[in-house]
């Protein structure tokens, strides 16, 4: 009876594990949670009833193969996905189970061992599940440092479980109490991880949206104030118009360009630094490069865009975490210099950043040279613009030459009109 329901509890936190597993490689993917539930269900139900019941190795590969496939096509429709992930998990399964076996179990076939060995292989299989998303997290550009700590929580859990168990041939209800406790704490401590690294995740989609609307409130605000000074402008029209005829007429031509100099600067609004004629992307660029003349000795800005411009949603996100990045570094630094450019031509769309940044900022070899506090925000930042770069068939190069970082994207976008 105890090796049954360790069976269960280890089957359970296996299928956790491959759930895990596949969201890795298919972060975008959210399934319906009733059928995915109905999936977990008939998975557990028929890989543990079919293997306690049978104990035919060929008929458990079999069963854990299908269920592994058909929780997978919950997450992606692409058949080499399906099959990738499914032969990819079965591979550390097979392989981390043939190491323990063969290191600690004198196993026959058909015949049950003790289960305690099983939670030592599923601790082993976390591991591997945290390497893999090491991995990933790299190649995206995520914060990845957490996971390695982490990976100390299962490596200290097998020490420990093999401490227990190695000398043990009968099951003992004290061990047994014991390593499921283990497994228990390895469970909560991974759960609680994944909840806390998905409510930073909406976190920064929360903190994107609200630069969002903090974007528009600022053109809302410099259209009101361009609003009033056409009107102001317009009822002393015919009190202007005097002054030229009268300027024109003494031939004064300094005090004629003096006085349309004035009347150019009445119209200039100060917080208008982009006027593309695109308000979703001039008021984000408006928002950030007012930040940006509040803080910084030098910004330059040059903004070639089309008024009509398809993907906006996709080019705010990659300017506004890329030019973030960039005024917060400069802000740091002594020379305070941040250099934006920005244009679309024949369908590709050219950025470049160029700004100062200090020698404590933090640097690495694939992220930015930032001094953000908020490290794990900036992570999601650069993998959210790695993301929309590949999406688009794109290049981003990030640059360290001497005390200035440059940061160049170029995405390639779809039906878009010459400007």
């Amino acid at each position: 009876m105890s090796n049954f329901i360790i069976c269960c509890l280890t089957n359970l936190f296996r299928i956790y594990l491959i759930d895990w597993f596949i969201k890795i490689f298919c972060p975008d993917s959210t399934p319906k949670p009733k059928k995915k539930i109905l999936y977990i269900v008939g998975f557990f139900v028929s890989n543990t009833g079919l293997y306690w019941i049978f104990q035919i190795p060929l008929l458990n590969l079999i069963i854990n193969f299908i269920g592994i496939s058909l929780l997978t096509s919950l997450y992606t429709k692409s058949f080499r996905k399906i099959f990738f992930l499914t032969f990819s998990f079965y591979i550390i399964s097979m392989t981390t189970e043939g190491i323990i076996i063969s290191l600690f179990v004198d196993y026959t076939p058909n015949k049950p061992f003790n289960q305690l060995y099983a939670i030592i292989v599923d601790i082993l299989i976390l591991a591997c599940v945290l390497v893999a998303e090491h991995l990933v997290d790299r190649q995206t550009g995520k914060d990845h440092i957490p996971n390695l700590a982490l990976l100390l929580v299962p490596l200290i859990s097998i020490v420990i479980l093999y401490l227990l168990v190695v000398n043990d041939t009968d099951l003992d209800y004290k061990v047994m109490i014991e390593c499921i406790g283990l497994l228990a704490i390895n469970f909560l401590v991974f759960y609680l991880y994944n909840a806390l690294k998905n409510s930073l995740h909406h976190k920064y989609e929360s903190d994107m949206l609200r630069q969002k609307m903090q974007g528009y409130s600022t053109q809302m605000e410099t259209l009101l104030q361009n609003d009033e000074k056409i009107r102001i402008f317009r009822h002393d029209m015919r009190h202007h118009i005097m002054e030229l005829q009268i300027l024109a007429k003494q031939n004064d031509t300094d005090a004629l360009l003096s006085y349309l100099d004035q009347m150019n600067q009445a119209l200039t609004i100060q917080r208008e630094s982009v006027s593309s004629g695109n308000p979703e992307i001039d008021s984000l660029l408006n928002y950030w490069l007012y930040k940006a003349k509040q803080t910084l000795q030098t910004v330059d800005v040059q903004v070639r865009l089309p008024e009509e411009i398809l993907h906006t949603f996709d080019i705010n996100s990659v300017v506004a975490n890329l030019l973030q990045n960039a005024i917060e570094a400069s802000s740091q630094s002594a020379e305070k210099y941040l250099s934006f450019s920005l244009s679309l031509s024949k369908g590709v769309l050219k950025l470049r950043i160029r700004n100062s940044f200090s020698e404590e900022a933090k640097s690495s070899r694939s992220r930015f040279f930032s001094s953000k506090k908020q490290d794990t925000l900036h992570g999601f930042g650069l993998r959210s613009v790695r993301h929309i770069v590949e999406k688009y068939d794109g290049v981003l190069e990030l640059n360290k030459q001497g005390n200035m970082f440059e940061a160049n994207a170029i995405l390639y976008l779809p039906d878009e009109a010459d400007d």
